[in-house]
């Protein structure tokens, strides 16, 4: 995890609050951070980057990976790297796990 300044908790459940297509969910069941959106992406690589399963029982194709760098309420920024482009994903999800591994939590 990379930010650009301390983050509190309420900054961060904030990013889900906004409009729905550009709003991101805290999710303690994702794998990794994902969005449908290319254009919150950078440094994006297309390719077959695998399958996920959603919560449904559905299956949606990994088409891309890049970074993502959201702007917070407070005028900070949090970046996210190695975000999965996913068509047709209905939200863009923050994984907690990954924010953990990031930040070099067991």
């Amino acid at each position: 995890m990379n930010l650009t300044e301390e983050v509190s908790y309420d900054e961060a459940l904030l990013l889900s609050c906004d409009d729905v297509n550009e709003s991101w969910i805290v999710d303690s069941g994702a794998s990794f951070h994902a969005t449908a959106n290319v254009g919150f992406l950078t440094n994006f690589v297309k390719g077959d980057f695998g399958t996920v399963f959603l919560a449904d029982k559905s299956a949606r194709n990994i088409t891309g990976k890049g970074n993502a760098r959201l702007l917070l309420p407070s005028g900070g920024t949090l970046a996210l790297p190695n975000v999965r482009l996913v068509p047709k994903l209905g939200h863009n999800l923050i994984s907690v796990s990954k924010l953990a591994d990031d930040a070099g939590y067991e």
